[in-house]
C-alpha cells in the first residue's frame, strides 16, 4: 500500500482514503457541536495540516500545528491561517494544555513521534466535548481491520486511562469504522 500521498501538492503520510474520511468526520463532529480549534502534534510534511487549515477556514475554527522540525510547506500552512510552532513537544506541554483547556471545543490530533505518550500526556486537559485522535492506530498490533501498515498506538497502550472510544451517535452509519480503517483512533474523556 502507498503510505505517502499528496494533498494540493503537499506530501502527507496517510491512507489513500484518509482525506475523504477525515473531512466527513470533521463535518459530523462540527455539526453536533462546533469545533473551536484543532491542535495537531506532528506536522510532518504539512499535507494533513493543509486539510485542517482549509476545513478550519470554511468552518470558523483555528488550527495550531506543533512539530520539532520546521514543516517543509510552512508557507502554505501559514497562508491558510495555521499557527505553526517549531519546538519540542515535551518543552511546551504546559502551553498545549492551556490551548486545550481554553473555552470552546478542541480536537487534539496526536501524530508526532510517540503517539501513546502524547495521548497519555494530553488526555488530562480534555473538556467533556473535546476529542483526542491518534494516527497509526489499530485495536491490537496484529489487527487486520485496518488497511494501514503502521500500528504505533493500540488500545493496550492507553488501557486504564479515563477515555472511551467515540461512538458519534447519532451520526452517519459507519464513520467511526471508516476512521479506524484509515488508522485513526478517536476518544473522549469518561
Amino acid at each position: 500500500m502507498q503510505t505517502r500521498m499528496k494533498h494540493f501538492g503537499v506530501s502527507m503520510q496517510q491512507h489513500p482514503d484518509a482525506l475523504a474520511v477525515l473531512t466527513e468526520f470533521l463535518d459530523v463532529v462540527h455539526k453536533k457541536e462546533p469545533i473551536t480549534r484543532i491542535i495537531e502534534i506532528g506536522s510532518g510534511y504539512g499535507g494533513l495540516t493543509t486539510l485542517f487549515g482549509i476545513w478550519a477556514l470554511e468552518n470558523g475554527a483555528d488550527v495550531f500545528s506543533i512539530d520539532c522540525y520546521p514543516p517543509k510547506h510552512r508557507k502554505v500552512m501559514e497562508a491558510l491561517g495555521v499557527k505553526v510552532t517549531v519546538d519540542d513537544f515535551w518543552k511546551i506541554t504546559r502551553s498545549i494544555h492551556s490551548l486545550i483547556e481554553s473555552e470552546g471545543r478542541s480536537l487534539v490530533i496526536c501524530d508526532g513521534g510517540n503517539k501513546p505518550h502524547e495521548v497519555i500526556e494530553l488526555h488530562r486537559s480534555l473538556k467533556p466535548t473535546d476529542l483526542i485522535l491518534a494516527h497509526d492506530y489499530a485495536v491490537t498490533r496484529d489487527c487486520k481491520f485496518s488497511e494501514w501498515p503502521h500500528r504505533e498506538i493500540t488500545d493496550k497502550d492507553i488501557k486504564g486511562l479515563p477515555l472511551m472510544p467515540e461512538r458519534l451517535r447519532p451520526g452517519p452509519q459507519g464513520v467511526m469504522e471508516r476512521m479506524r480503517r484509515v488508522a485513526w483512533g478517536v476518544w473522549r474523556r469518561t
